[in-house]
């Protein structure tokens, strides 16, 4: 994540890329294909639209496409070069302001939502391992948190507030599974 005074951005490196039927699916309600995926974020199909909160026109470029979603359920194409971060397989933007908010206010409610996120929480997001929180116009301007599989069940669990090595502190799980 990076958070701007103007924006959030969230980037990550799965190895799924969209495709028309994502597009579509993330353009309407409930319809995606993961409903048997139990362990799947994402799942009920109406989590994404959450983002109308803080984004009128949230932009995505994932592989060959590059869009933006107009009222909800409107994918329209734009130039991919207005999503620069290459490196990531898959990046979305929420360019801040709403008719009920404004960029100021979406901003202090995003950080205050990034800052209490807890490393706790990678427990149960089986394919993510690493969340990085980039915030330039704060004073820490990082938070890093990560995930370790050390055995079959025991994780490790890491996290710095402001992202470095100093502030590393480290939680010991174990994970069982019914299978």
């Amino acid at each position: 994540f990076t958070l701007k005074k103007d924006s959030l951005e969230f980037c990550h490196n799965g190895t799924k890329f969209f495709t028309i039927e994502n597009i579509k699916a993330i353009c309407t309600y409930g319809g995606n294909d993961k409903k048997r995926e139990v362990e799947s974020i994402g799942r009920f199909g109406v989590g994404f639209k959450s983002t109308s909160r803080i984004t009128k026109n949230p932009q995505i470029r994932s592989s060959q496409f590059a869009f933006q979603i107009n009222h909800q359920v409107i994918p329209k194409p734009i130039d991919s070069s207005s999503l620069s971060r290459k490196e990531f397989a898959t990046q979305f933007n929420f360019p801040f302001g709403t008719a009920e908010l404004d960029s100021p206010s979406i901003y202090r409610e995003s950080l205050s939502t990034l800052l209490t996120i807890n490393s706790n929480n990678l427990l149960f997001l089986n394919n993510i391992k690493l969340i990085v929180i980039e915030m330039p116009s704060e004073r820490n301007k990082k938070r890093v948190m990560g995930k370790t599989q050390l055995d079959p069940v025991l994780v490790e669990l890491k996290q710095s507030l402001d992202g470095t090595k100093n502030s590393v502190e480290s939680e010991y799980f174990l994970k069982y599974s019914k299978k």
